[in-house]
């Protein structure tokens, strides 16, 4: 428990400290949810009851968006591209949800709503909430995204090559599926599959770069995790 309210205080602290620029405790968000697995903030949470299923990256969010709400805004601007979005992310709602229920039902309602159509609005808002003070966001961000797509590429690779989790191991044990000899790479994410996710997303952020071979070559790197993590994604 005493985690737990640790990582509150934490996350509330760091986003009032840096209100006026939100880049960094987005930043702090994105990389804590790619770099701190799950199986292991479960286990510092211990004592929290089913608040130890809270990732620490949701905290740091949840407080940002609280407190970028609650504040006066600095810039008005919002970014022209948030129509499109809100229309995209809608349409695929939409389309998402009557695929699933004419398919399973409503049985597996409940499942769709949190995992597949509360994390994308979630962003939305937040983003919403975020672009009053820096209007500039999204591509301040995709700097931090490839950086950690990278790291997770290179510790993917070492983790082929070596056989070995070499992080998080002792946490990573706890769950059934676990073999200490690795034969897909998953990064410091929670399964292969996750990495091969994030990674196979992060890819078409370099065409954000300018055209260089280092882009090549970071997209080939990223691409290279995606094929260690044996994942079909």
């Amino acid at each position: 428990m005493t985690g737990f309210v640790a990582c509150i205080v934490v996350s509330l602290v760091l986003v009032l400290a840096f209100r006026q620029r939100p880049i960094v405790w987005v930043s702090a968000g994105i990389l804590t949810a790619v770099f701190f697995p799950v199986v292991a903030t479960r286990a510092w949470f211990s004592g929290a009851g089913d608040a130890d299923r809270i990732h620490p990256s949701t905290l740091i969010f949840f407080m940002g968006f609280l407190v970028t709400t609650l504040s006066s805004p600095v810039k008005p601007a919002v970014p022209r591209v948030r129509t499109r979005v809100v229309l995209a992310i809608g349409l695929w709602a939409a389309s998402t949800s009557v695929l699933a229920i004419r398919n399973s039902g409503t049985d597996n309602l409940g499942s769709l709503v949190v995992y597949y159509l509360t994390p994308p609005l979630a962003f939305l808002a937040i983003h919403a909430a975020v672009a009053r003070k820096d209007s500039a966001l999204w591509a301040k961000i995709v700097p931090v995204v490839l950086v950690a797509a990278s790291l997770q590429s290179v510790l993917a690779l070492m983790q082929f090559l070596t056989h070995n989790s070499l992080l998080y191991g002792e946490y990573y044990a706890t769950q059934y599926w676990w073999s200490s000899y690795i034969k897909r790479s998953l990064g410091t994410l929670d399964n292969s599959l996750d990495l091969a996710a994030f990674l196979t997303m992060s890819i078409p952020l370099t065409a954000a770069l300018r055209r260089t071979p280092v882009t090549f070559i970071l997209a080939g790197l990223l691409a290279t995790g995606v094929l260690v993590s044996g994942s079909r994604t």
